[in-house]
């Protein structure tokens, strides 16, 4: 499922090159062939993959459904798993929104739409990684050590957070591209093992529900905040900085929402066995 992210971005950044390069497609178009993949793979996914059978107890059917619902938001880990992702994405979701307007101000000299397919092509092959290595090396490292699935989130963000701060700063164009690269592949590793949780320390019955509330959070605060915090933030420096040096400012701010992730993602790494465990008894 969160390979859809690093995909989705490919195609628009493709889809943006295409329009710029002189090509000619208007807003239905556009939507109809970003859309109709996915209904095609809607119904091939119906049609092939059976339905996984419920493993419930008699007492987890009789528990009613609210009951559960208060006993997952009442689980500490659930909400480290929720803050560190909301945290961590409210920023990358800000890079994302931002990140060709820094390239333009910054290399102005270089074409922008190839800056679209060399972003696009780096989201469609190596942040798609980083997100299929997140859950495949979470799943191993978890067998062990349960505090695994927060404990790689949080040293992922440690090497690619710096690695962005010191790419805004940069005045070579390759280092600049590099420093968002590294950030993109270790910021996928959250995906997955967030996801995992969202469902592993929910009682069977809500798992549904666990998994709505985690999103509505999770886009409420980052999807909807991240780009305005950055705009807003970049507009007050513009003033007094210039449009480059005042998005760098702004883009500097993402160190907190980046180190708190971290904090927080730290934290649920000690706290989730427990909860696994406790989840593991009550089912």
């Amino acid at each position: 499922y969160a390979l859809g992210i690093p995909f989705g971005i490919m195609l628009a950044y493709l889809a943006s090159a295409f329009v710029l390069s002189g090509g000619q497609a208007n807003w239905r178009s556009v939507m109809i062939a970003v859309g109709l993949p996915g209904i095609v793979l809607a119904i091939v996914l119906k049609l092939t993959v059976n339905e996984p059978v419920r493993q419930q107890t008699e007492q987890e059917r009789q528990r009613p459904m609210l009951a559960s619902i208060v006993e997952l938001l009442k689980t500490p880990s659930w909400w480290g798993m929720v803050l560190g992702i909301t945290l961590s994405s409210f920023a990358n979701y800000a890079v994302i929104g931002w990140q060709m307007d820094y390239f333009v101000r910054r290399f102005s000299e270089v074409d922008i739409v190839w800056l679209l397919v060399v972003f696009g092509v780096i989201n469609g092959t190596l942040y798609a990684m980083g997100v299929w290595a997140g859950g495949a090396i979470a799943d191993k490292w978890g067998r062990s050590n349960p505090g695994a699935y927060a404990r790689l989130p949080a040293l992922a963000l440690c090497v690619g957070v710096p690695a962005f701060l010191l790419a805004i700063h940069s005045e070579s164009l390759w280092l600049a591209i590099a420093g968002f690269t590294l950030l993109q592949v270790t910021s996928g590793t959250y995906f997955g093992p967030c996801f995992a949780m969202a469902q592993t320390l929910s009682p069977a019955n809500c798992r549904a529900m666990s998994t709505a509330l985690f999103f509505f959070v999770l886009n409420l605060i980052a999807l909807g905040g991240g780009p305005t915090f950055v705009g807003v933030l970049s507009e007050h420096y513009a003033a007094s900085l210039g449009e480059l040096r005042g998005l760098v400012a702004a883009l500097d701010w993402l160190a907190i929402p980046f180190a708190l992730s971290i904090l927080v993602f730290g934290w649920t790494s000690l706290r989730l066995p427990q909860d696994l465990a406790k989840r593991q008894v009550h089912g």
